[in-house]
């Protein structure tokens, strides 16, 4: 993944440490795959602990690009991550994480999602919430039948991939913007996730890959909506990780609605949805947290 054309290419510009980190971590972590209606899925399971974290990458991000989160909690828990981007319906994503779970012996688990994966880990607790413990969500957004759309799923189909790939850099780069400065140590951090995310989406992201992933969010929009009495008998436990200026702050009033025992931690504002990256140790702590009082 990382020749040298490639470190020239993505990596000139980025920190020497962080690189190297990354590498160190790919010479001692690797996929595992299965394969699921002629695709390949990779993911990766590793760590160490009885319980079990479960969290998926896709669409311009893969397993390996996890490796901030695989870092912080392999040392307690075993952490599995699902790559997300070859599937065409949420029915068969679900069936396919449960095959890889019940491969890795993995009968319970907590489900965690940020950001977009957050959509995810929402859909797969929907339709497995009797063997999740535990649902961590970090500036995540609740389905809403008014974000979905068919015609921007068809204008998703017919535009040329070129100009879909720069309205998503466009729009990761929106997500990336600050009130407040970014501490130097942390942007050493984020500029070099940024190239990896470049690196893996001119490598692995695909118009179908992207159109099925749009034609799920919409599915989870239309039909994952929370009501009343959804979850009441369920027995575990939510935890919400937001601050006040984050995009998708409004949508923790439904979480806290709809799902029983749910906790919210609000991080400082100033940086928006790069709060969990600023306070890493604060975020990776919360959830440590939240695990061990499961």
């Amino acid at each position: 993944m990382l020749d040298d054309a490639a470190i020239k290419k993505y990596y000139s510009e980025v920190s020497k440490d962080e690189l190297k980190r990354f590498q160190d971590f790919l010479k001692t972590h690797t996929l595992s795959s299965i394969e699921w209606g002629g695709e390949n899925i990779p993911y990766f399971c590793g760590g160490a602990g009885e319980r079990t974290l479960l969290t998926f990458s896709g669409i311009h991000s893969g397993p390996e690009a996890l490796y901030e989160s695989i870092l912080a909690y392999e040392d307690r828990y075993r952490i599995l991550v699902v790559d997300v981007s070859t599937f065409r319906s949420l029915d068969e994503f679900n069936k396919a994480a449960n095959r890889i779970l019940d491969r890795e012996g993995a009968s319970r688990v907590t489900v965690m999602g940020q950001s977009f994966s957050g959509f995810f880990a929402q859909a797969y607790f929907r339709r497995n919430c009797d063997r999740i413990d535990g649902m961590i969500l970090t500036n995540s957004m609740a389905p809403n039948p008014k974000k979905s759309s068919s015609f921007a799923l068809l204008l998703c189909r017919w535009m040329p991939f070129f100009i879909i790939k720069a309205i998503i850099l466009r729009n990761l780069g929106r997500l990336a913007e600050t009130e407040l400065e970014i501490p130097p140590e942390m942007k050493e951090k984020i500029q070099f996730k940024a190239a990896l995310l470049r690196q893996i989406m001119d490598s692995n992201l695909t118009k179908k890959s992207l159109v099925e992933t749009v034609r799920m969010l919409f599915e989870f929009h239309d039909k994952d909506i929370y009501r009343e009495g959804d979850f009441e008998h369920w027995p575990g436990k939510a935890l919400l990780i937001t601050s006040e200026d984050d995009p998708y702050f409004k949508d923790v009033e439904i979480f806290t609605r709809y799902l029983p025992n749910a906790q919210v931690h609000t991080l400082p504002k100033g940086w928006k949805h790069l709060a969990p990256m600023v306070h890493l140790g604060e975020f990776h702590e919360t959830i440590r947290n939240f695990m061990d009082e499961l």
